[in-house]
């Protein structure tokens, strides 16, 4: 077993002790350090090419990210196995998956669990595991610190009001999905496979890591006075259909803006002007509790 370890977390007593926890349990552990960006995903590559069974990323979201794609990107049907320690800021699709916090819980869990197949998003030509943002969440995750992004994570009314304090603009988008194209002024774009982003935020409620369906949501532009009936349709996403929350699964779809604007594949900020979205069906076998409340197939 292999253990990607980003570089702020490699001098952690906790984690230090959890590895030597984990070895002395008769289990071989080998970690490797960041220090750069891309160093996870050459680690992860190079692991699957070596023929390492279980690859664990230690770290937040973005870490995981990068594994995931220097896994699938040295083979696309990989037979390498993918765990998580989870010791990012956010950490949303571990918690989501209910991954143990505990580093000794998380990584033995990575040792001596089952590994089960799930699907993998794919933003065009870079894989992703949790979510896309695009619009509002995106810019809040390039331009605020930490401590804004974690207010965001408050519920329905921390969005609605974020919106209205910071006075953001409404981004011109085409959305093309299987059931047709609408033009929209949105706020606020989620294609999701995990449930949480922005540090434990639920934007996609329904959302199951092996039914091989992207969450899509999205926040129509709104009037000051329609805020509550917006924070309401938040409050209650996939319960009923909202005249400014749009909430549907579907299995892939396009996203073209008027103009570059700003996107988030699993915590990475990026520009983009055109998106396709595809889910790859249990595509990746990956390391969670036998009762995660994300796999419909447990």
């Amino acid at each position: 077993m292999l253990v990607i370890l980003h570089g702020k977390s490699a001098a952690d007593a906790s984690i230090k002790d959890a590895i030597e926890r984990v070895r002395q349990r008769g289990h071989s552990l080998t970690v490797q350090t960041t220090q750069e960006p891309g160093d996870a995903a050459r680690f992860a590559s190079e692991a699957v090419r070596s023929g390492i069974e279980i690859v664990v990323a230690g770290g937040g979201d973005g870490l995981l990210s990068e594994v995931i794609n220097g896994v699938l990107t040295m083979d696309e049907f990989p037979k390498t196995a993918v765990g998580v320690l989870p010791v990012g800021t956010a950490n949303d699709f571990a918690s989501g998956c209910g991954i143990p916090p505990d580093p000794f819980e998380a990584l033995l869990l990575s040792a001596e669990g089952m590994p089960l197949m799930i699907d993998v998003g794919k933003a065009s030509d870079r894989f992703f595991i949790n979510t896309i943002t695009a619009g509002f969440g995106a810019e809040v995750t390039a331009r605020t610190p930490s401590s804004m992004k974690k207010a965001v994570g408050g519920g329905a009314y921390s969005i609605t009001a974020f919106i209205t304090a910071v006075r953001l603009q409404p981004y011109e988008v085409t959305i093309r999905m299987p059931e047709g194209g609408t033009h929209e002024s949105i706020l606020l774009l989620t294609a999701a496979n995990g449930r949480q982003a922005g540090g434990g935020y639920e934007v996609a409620p329904k959302a199951s890591i092996d039914d091989g369906l992207l969450d899509v949501m999205f926040v129509r532009e709104f009037l000051l006075r329609d805020l509550k009936a917006v924070a309401q349709e938040l409050s209650h996403l996939g319960e009923t259909e909202g005249r400014f929350v749009y909430y549907k699964q579907l299995p892939s779809l396009d996203i073209e803006f008027r103009e570059e604007s700003p996107v988030n594949v699993d915590g990475e900020p990026q520009t983009m002007r055109t998106l396709t979205i595809t889910l790859l069906h249990r595509r990746l076998p990956f390391l969670l509790p036998r009762d995660t409340p994300l796999h419909r197939s447990r």
